[in-house]
């Protein structure tokens, strides 16, 4: 998913030539829009500001500022929009800029001192937060039977006014049976929840399809991507201690509370008319991996029940791409870099250190957290480890 390192005029090289620059410079800029993405005005009361993204949360990306007042931005909650932007100065004496997500403002908490001084300080979620917000109605949110999920997750988007939809995956899956997303929070005969906002109902239309949840790019464009295979995907940027490496340190950790090494999918569909039930086997598709049952000598299992496979082939995907993930809590390094404004979630990641044991050649990395601090220049990003 890494976007171009190129803007402008400057192309790819030149860009990754400066960031490794000792003549480089680093800025950034601030912009307020309205509600269509407009520019209104430029924002420049802003001391400190960190965009992030953590794809193992609801909504994806954020936006830390510290700042001054600004009169414009009082009253408008919801009405406004922040768009920071990475600046590099360039030897000829250009800049090279790229936006770092649009984000919706809100209300900042506000610390005022005996000194007559005010400073802002708020934490905006990005786009997926509307999403978040905004409920199915009162009479829910209907999808027919054999409709095209895309189509469905496009009119959803409609709701809270997102109308760019060139960033959802090309996808022939259709409704299984007429659907009806009630805003009451009741369980159906199998046990499911209804989703009880938009964005609960559009990670389900994800999962439908098969792809990645739901996230929004640099450029403020809502994503719907597909998941590669990720035991072969190549790595779309490497991290490396290379003389003109932006790789500053990393440091090797593991979740192994969300670790598994055979994940059991159960099929909650009350209609459905298979078998339904499948367990991916680490042994089978992971063979010799640390955590597996050959090596443990024990299973630690995870259960998932899912509520709208329709065959044996949608159990096994969900199971097999379930099992990658809980086996890549094995390891999770956290690493920190220079700044890289190409870099966006689920990114597969080379990362390689000079004579260490389990690094010393480039071992694959799946990003799925990222702090990016506009005024350092500085990243550390989140990892997993890719088996395979």
């Amino acid at each position: 998913m890494t976007r171009s390192l190129a803007t402008g005029a400057y192309t790819e090289a030149q860009i990754a030539a400066q960031f490794r620059s000792s003549t480089a410079r680093h800025g950034r800029r601030f912009e307020i829009l309205d509600n269509a993405d407009n520019f209104v005005s430029d924002l420049t009361t802003v001391q400190a500001a960190t965009v992030d993204y953590d794809v193992d949360t609801k909504i994806v990306g954020g936006l830390s500022l510290t700042m001054l007042p600004e009169p414009t931005l009082v009253g408008k909650f919801l009405q406004r929009r922040i768009r920071p932007w990475y600046r590099l100065g360039m030897p000829d004496g250009g800049i090279a800029e790229w936006p770092m997500g649009i984000y919706p403002w809100t209300r900042p908490k506000r610390s005022l001192t005996k000194k007559g001084v005010e400073v802002w300080t708020i934490q905006l979620g990005d786009k997926l937060h509307l999403l978040d917000l905004a409920g199915p109605g009162i009479d829910g949110f209907r999808a027919p039977a054999g409709a095209l999920v895309r189509d469905v997750l496009a009119y959803l988007l409609l709701r809270v006014g997102i109308t760019d939809t060139s960033g959802i995956v090309q996808s022939t899956v259709t409704i299984p049976t007429d659907t009806v997303w009630s805003p009451w929070g009741r369980k159906d005969t199998s046990g499911q929840t209804d989703p009880k906002t938009l964005l609960d109902i559009a990670a389900q239309l994800h999962n439908w399809m098969g792809i990645y949840g739901p996230y929004i790019d640099w450029t403020g464009r809502y994503r719907a991507t597909s998941v590669p295979d990720l035991s072969s995907a190549k790595p779309t940027v490497t991290y490396a201690t290379t003389a003109d490496s932006i790789l500053q340190s990393f440091d090797a950790d593991d979740d192994l509370s969300k670790l598994a090494n055979r994940v059991i999918v159960n099929a909650t569909q009350t209609t459905i008319w298979f078998a339904g039930s499948y367990a991916a086997d680490a042994d089978v598709l992971y063979p010799g991996h640390p955590a597996s049952h050959a090596v443990t000598g024990f299973y630690i299992d995870k259960v998932v029940d899912d509520s709208v496979a329709i065959s044996n082939a949608d159990l096994q995907r969900r199971g097999d791409a379930e099992l990658h993930q809980a086996l890549s809590w094995y390891e999770t390094p956290t690493v920190a870099t220079l700044a890289n404004p190409a870099q966006e979630p689920f990114d597969v990641i080379g990362l390689q250190w000079d004579g260490d044991t389990d690094y010393g050649a480039v071992r694959r990395i799946h990003s799925r957290a990222l702090s990016f601090d506009l005024f350092a220049g500085t990243m550390a990003h989140r990892m997993n480890w890719l088996y395979g």
